[in-house]
């Protein structure tokens, strides 16, 4: 991979289409790309072999298959420089070396593509699931109970009578909803009358999706769904966000937080 960098740098440097970004993204040398990337790398990679070591422990550790020791010491050497994602990398690495299976070659993929700023925002979402009492569980059903508690949370106020007091109590009351699985609702929408009862407004709240939800998304580790709680009109209407399997067990994998 270094020697790959060099050899693109030189070609980049020689190219006469690119002199500003050589001159100027660059640096005024060009051809020291490729050791700076290998010096970035070397310490990325001494600093992820140390913190593996200590999780190690006294813990018997075999050997990585060469294939994926590859991808994942080249993936790794040029993730970004933060003590969260290192650990991350450090648990993958260590995990893989005690029991290889395939989905640590996709974990290896997923964690690549992840910054510090993800990587919080997923510990946010999925931790508190891993530290209670209640062990996360999926079934065929999720999205059905969810849509059902939510349903319940809602349908006591009669949402076309409804006015704005009481749309302001059932919006505080489905916003602290617990669910039994990593979930929220990010935005919903009700219904109520205005104050002379025959003009219909909504009433918005929520926190909306955030750029790093995006991307958890994107790798599939958090799902975004909505629903109309009721088929019939007026209806409130919720925006959620819901921890994939693939999502609990890539969290679980690269933090050795588990039940």
């Amino acid at each position: 991979m270094p020697g790959e960098i060099v050899i693109a740098a030189q070609i980049l440097a020689g190219s006469g289409t690119v002199g500003w970004l050589a001159d100027k993204l660059l640096g005024p040398s060009v051809d020291a790309l490729g050791e700076r990337l290998r010096v970035f790398a070397s310490e990325r990679l001494t600093k992820i072999s140390q913190r593996t070591e200590e999780l190690a422990g006294d813990k018997p550790v075999g050997s990585l298959l060469p294939g994926f020791a590859y991808i994942a010491i080249q993936k790794a050497s040029f993730s970004e420089d933060d003590d969260e994602i290192t650990s991350m990398w450090a648990h993958l690495i260590l995990d893989a070396a005690c029991d290889y299976r395939s989905k640590h070659a996709l974990y290896v993929d997923i964690l690549a593509q992840m910054g510090s700023n993800e990587a919080r925002e997923l510990a946010r979402f999925m931790a508190p699931i891993f530290t209670s009492d209640d062990a996360p569980t999926f079934g065929s059903n999720v999205k059905s109970s969810i849509r059902n508690q939510v349903d319940e949370c809602v349908s006591s106020g009669n949402l076309a009578t409804m006015d704005l007091g009481t749309a302001n109590i059932q919006f505080d009351r489905l916003l602290a909803l617990d669910f039994a699985i990593p979930a929220y609702i990010v935005t919903a929408s009700l219904p109520y009358r205005g104050a002379d009862k025959s003009v219909l407004c909504w009433l918005n709240k929520g926190d909306g999706c955030l750029v790093e939800h995006d991307v958890l998304i994107r790798q599939q580790l958090l799902e975004k769904f909505d629903f109309d709680t009721r088929q019939s009109l007026p209806a409130a209407n919720i925006e959620m966000l819901l921890a994939t399997p693939l999502g609990l067990d890539f969290f679980a994998t690269c933090t050795k937080l588990s039940k």
